[in-house]
């Protein structure tokens, strides 16, 4: 806010709305922290991804198989926060009658199944303002990111290897689930629905490469400021007294990639000797 990346934010607070800390707990992950939010239980949920000795499994948390079975064994007996609401780009559904793009709902329901959920997307189609947008914002923010990555990759002296995977995520995160998750929240304001959670992580995924105050990071945290700043609106409109909850599941500390400090060999291969 002070930089000025996340005006609507700031908004928000002069109008209004409290500023404060709190505490997500241990460890500092989405998983464990929204486990806790969702049900009110993160018991067991040591880190994004683990071994477990009793079962020879490595749970991984961006697994839709694992985030079942957590949220099953965290749910057990726990009413969900979001008991006939909406969950957008979550790791656990909170038991959202509506679960877009939320991973423990995948191998349950596809939206396309759901009545509810194939409305949401025949309304999406039939904006064709938002669909150019998407279009425009994708376009450009490729041609953005590959030229920055290909100037990366000659500065480095053609060392790194050149890789377009992490444009294109950083595109789908950034743009596209955001654009999508915002008009069902959206949608989902104005039709009165009684809970709804949106987890926009494309800070998130920029800012563990880059830092959490990092020229990119920051550029990311601006676009989900606006689209904050979109939900606002309607909320003020037609919800005024709904309320507005905007969190950061967990914290970040700045560190220094391993291959700064020894460029020459792998973390493992560190670890080993």
């Amino acid at each position: 806010m002070a930089r000025g990346k996340a005006p609507n934010i700031q908004r928000l607070i002069a109008g209004g709305h409290r500023l404060q800390q709190w505490r997500c707990g241990l460890p500092s992950s989405t998983p464990s922290s929204q486990a806790g939010i969702m049900y009110g239980n993160n018991w067991n949920i040591p880190a994004f991804r683990w071994y477990e000795k009793d079962t020879g499994q490595a749970p991984h948390c961006k697994s839709p198989a694992f985030a079942e079975r957590i949220k099953q064994r965290i749910a057990e007996g726990r009413p969900g926060i979001l008991k006939g609401g909406s969950s957008y780009t979550n790791l656990f559904d909170g038991d959202a009658r509506l679960a877009l793009f939320t991973l423990s709902a995948m191998g349950r329901h596809r939206f396309t199944e759901h009545l509810r959920g194939l409305g949401w997307a025949l309304l999406f189609v039939l904006i064709p303002w938002r669909i150019i947008r998407i279009i425009v914002l994708v376009v450009w923010e490729l041609v953005r990111d590959v030229a920055r990555t290909f100037v990366q990759w000659v500065r480095a002296r053609f060392r790194k290897r050149l890789t377009l995977v992490k444009p294109v995520l950083q595109v789908i995160t950034n743009v596209i689930f955001g654009e999508f998750q915002t008009f069902g929240v959206l949608l989902d304001v104005y039709r009165g629905v009684p809970a709804v959670y949106a987890n926009y992580y494309g800070y998130d995924e920029v800012a563990h490469n880059e830092g959490a105050t990092g020229s990119e990071a920051l550029r990311a945290l601006r676009r989900i400021d606006g689209y904050i700043g979109e939900v606002e609106r309607i909320r003020r409109i037609y919800r005024p007294a709904t309320d507005l909850y905007i969190i950061s599941d967990h914290g970040m500390s700045p560190s220094i990639p391993f291959d700064r400090i020894d460029p020459k060999k792998q973390l493992g291969q560190f670890i080993r000797q």
